[in-house]
């Protein structure tokens, strides 16, 4: 039987005093109610009510199931405001660091559109991947990895900015990341072999990265978004976009294939509508 329904009922005719008044309360047949009653004394093993000509007063067992039944009332309150609570809560969003700006802000406003809301963590994909495969999160990574046990997005190519010295001293090519992953890093390189690449490509920090483009030290920095240079270097460096179609920061929107949590699914289809149409913009 369904408990709480019956001690709603219950508390009905607690309060009216009888059965037809507290039956058109609830909305349901005096017949119904009665029958109800009688279910839940069988279930409780009590007369719950002493049934008279002008009505129904409650036994002292009836008295004590009362008090029961608004405390338990009180506790069925709390855990519906307990799961209304985090139904609205932000979902973790796992993003790789280079994510653009731009791209981070359209995903969130996609999602608010949906009713969603989202706390973006910036994360590097592998630890990224690590973290979706072994718990209910969605993520934002770096392309390729590998997908078993994932459910994957379409890719989103991400324009890429290289920073150059006028007179570089150095061949590496860096990109601008923490950690990027090596899969990632390969097949970027081997993208950038027929746009002149000199020497290996390697991740820095956006720190480490602007020192040695200060010192010429490196063949060219790598961005994600048109990089913001100090006023100094503006002298000494020629900045200028990489054709999308030759080489590109690639995203994909991952979550666990096994996940159960209805807001991270949302927000997973969310998120991947946004790169769909950001892929095709």
């Amino acid at each position: 039987m369904d408990l709480i329904r019956h001690l709603d009922l219950f508390e009905a005719v607690a309060c009216e005093g009888h059965f037809g008044r507290a039956a058109e309360r609830m909305g349901i047949a005096q017949p119904p109610m009665s029958q109800a009653i009688r279910r839940l004394e069988a279930e409780l093993g009590c007369v719950l009510f002493e049934r008279t000509s002008s009505g129904a007063v409650l036994t002292p067992a009836g008295a004590r199931v009362l008090e029961a039944a608004r405390r338990a009332r009180e506790a069925v309150g709390g855990v519906r405001a307990a799961a209304a609570e985090q139904a609205a809560a932000p979902v973790r969003l796992l993003v790789d660091p280079v994510l653009p700006d731009a791209w981070c802000t359209s995903i969130i406003r996609s999602a608010a559109r949906s009713g969603l809301a989202l706390d973006l963590e910036p994360t590097p994909t592998e630890e990224a991947l690590r973290r979706a495969r072994a718990a209910d999160l969605p993520a934002v990574v770096l392309s390729p990895f590998r997908v078993e046990g994932l459910r994957a997005s379409s890719a989103a190519a991400a324009p890429l900015w290289e920073a150059r010295p006028i007179a570089p001293t150095a061949t590496t090519t860096v990109l601008v990341h923490e950690r990027a992953p090596a899969a990632f890093l390969s097949r970027l390189e081997r993208e950038l072999r027929g746009l002149a690449l000199r020497g290996e490509l390697r991740a820095l920090p956006r720190s480490s990265a602007l020192g040695l483009l200060a010192a010429a030290r490196v063949h060219a920095v790598l961005w994600t978004e048109q990089p913001q240079l100090p006023e100094d270097l503006g002298a000494d460096v020629e900045i200028r976009p990489v054709p999308v179609d030759r080489a590109a920061a690639v995203f994909h929107a991952v979550l666990r294939r096994s996940v159960r949590d209805r807001a991270a699914v949302a927000v997973h289809g969310s998120v991947s509508a946004t790169l769909a149409r950001i892929g095709h913009g």
